[in-house]
């Protein structure tokens, strides 16, 4: 799911948390549909019907978007684990910004 967070896994999150996202998401194909597959909207926006073919190789792609955002992810994730100073260090950061304030 896009930008909900920018280091946590799909399944920490949870696919169905977000309905006004899933919403969305389902309106776009089927509006796409309309206007690809139905005659009347065929001939006013000038679209033809895809091949199967075109339609099967169009399907792969958003999981691919999504399998290479969840690697980026995890790969986030372990770098983190890997540099345990970045925390300190924004702990450090928190503490001199707490003391300007006062």
């Amino acid at each position: 799911m896009p930008a909900r967070t920018d280091h946590a896994a799909l399944r920490d999150i949870g696919l169905f948390t977000n309905p006004l996202l899933l919403a969305g998401i389902a309106f776009e194909p089927a509006f796409t549909a309309v206007l690809v597959y139905v005659p009347l909207f065929q001939g006013l926006f000038g679209t033809a019907a895809l091949p199967p073919d075109v339609v099967a190789l169009i399907a792969i792609f958003p999981v691919l978007v999504w399998g290479t955002d969840e690697l980026r992810r995890w790969a986030r994730r372990a770098h983190r684990k890997t540099q345990p100073w970045r925390m300190f260090r924004r702990l450090a950061c928190a503490r001199c910004a707490r003391r300007r304030r006062t």
